[in-house]
């Protein structure tokens, strides 16, 4: 499997585990962090494919753009409909934006 989609994969086995963590504390609070994963995993699953697909830099430049649209309004429409827990909402968020970071050094190659 190519390395953007490891890091989705465990991105999404992340904001799982904040929500099952935060299930203790309340059911909303891991409603709100399963929305921020919504927020999260579904424009970086795009943008994963798109990496894939792409061949050229302003190409990749525009579905990155269009990746930071996405979030965008999926957070503006989580606020607006859901009124999420902000607890909840921000670990899970900040959680899956580390990973982004951390995820390419746990998951790289033997053969680099």
């Amino acid at each position: 499997m190519p390395l953007p989609y490891r890091i989705v994969t465990l991105q999404l086995i992340t904001v799982l585990g904040v929500a099952v963590v935060l299930l203790s504390s309340s059911r909303f609070e891991s409603l709100s962090a399963l929305a921020a994963g919504l927020v999260c995993v579904v424009p970086n699953g795009y943008f994963a494919w798109a990496a894939s697909t792409a061949r050229s830099g302003p190409r990749l430049l525009g579905q990155g753009f269009a990746k930071l649209i996405l979030v965008m309004f999926f957070m503006a429409g989580t606020f607006v409909w859901m009124k999420p827990a902000p607890l909840g909402f921000f670990s899970a968020f900040i959680a899956v934006q580390a990973m982004a970071l951390v995820a390419p050094l746990l998951l790289r190659d033997e053969k680099e």
